[in-house]
């Protein structure tokens, strides 16, 4: 195959309505494709550091270096609850968060 042929072809396939659509449609596809592989990789970024930023959160709680966002188990109080004090009665103590703890209930024996 010589030059010459060579040139003629590639002369006849751009001068033919065929040939500068196909080239528009790799071009067009080409664009299509950078613009999709920019959004992967800005997704993928974004993705990256959101990890990254729950990952320190999660090791920041776990070795107990303060509060990372979120409430702990810990109540406002003391924590201590009648039992602990030794006072008796009521039966109302607070849980670890601070509410109130319901008084048990007996079961009520039918009549009949």
């Amino acid at each position: 195959m010589s030059i010459k042929s060579s040139v003629r072809k590639i002369v006849r396939f751009l001068t033919l309505q065929n040939g500068p659509t196909a080239v528009e449609y790799a071009f067009l596809l080409l664009l299509i494709v950078l613009v999709c592989l920019k959004a992967i990789d800005m997704i993928g970024q974004s993705t990256n550091q959101t990890l990254e930023n729950s990952g320190d959160e999660i090791s920041t709680a776990i070795e107990g270096g303060g509060d990372a966002g979120g409430e702990t188990d810990e109540g406002s109080g003391s924590g201590e609850t009648d039992a602990d004090s030794g006072e008796s009665g009521g039966g109302d103590t607070n849980n670890k968060r601070g509410r109130p703890v319901p008084k048990p209930t007996t079961p009520r024996r039918s009549r009949g």
